[in-house]
């Protein structure tokens, strides 16, 4: 049997990449997102619903590996800091997507817990 290559990695000819964040590679993550989003909620003195961010993050961060969703879950975590850092939060959207963590990543207790919880700690902030 043929051994499956894989290649990973940038290629670019020319021109130049600016990024804030980059992230490259298998299981590679961006998370400057979800940090901006922590400062955004502190500066509006949110600390609660920041550390609930923060505490889904480290969740994903410990056991991501253990999900077979692991990209779908970070990116629903992104969609949820990015809407947090709006004016104002559309509060389904954030409770749609903190369900759908939750749901999907339920055989993961310690991340579906978080995402319950910071879900729970929206419902009272906004």
């Amino acid at each position: 049997m043929a051994e499956k290559v894989v290649i990973e990695g940038i290629q670019q000819s020319g021109g130049r990449i600016e990024a804030d964040v980059l992230a490259v590679g298998r299981n590679a993550k961006a998370e400057k997102v979800v940090q901006d989003a922590c400062a955004e909620l502190n500066r509006k003195q949110m600390d609660e619903v920041a550390d609930g961010l923060e505490k889904l993050l480290e969740a994903l961060k410990t056991h991501g590996g253990e999900l077979d969703n692991a990209d779908e879950i970070a990116g629903a975590t992104e969609r949820v800091a990015a809407e947090l850092k709006e004016p104002q939060p559309n509060k389904l959207t954030l409770n749609a997507l903190l369900a759908g963590i939750a749901e999907g990543s339920k055989s993961v207790t310690a991340i579906a817990k978080a995402a319950s919880a910071l879900g729970a700690l929206i419902g009272s902030a906004l």
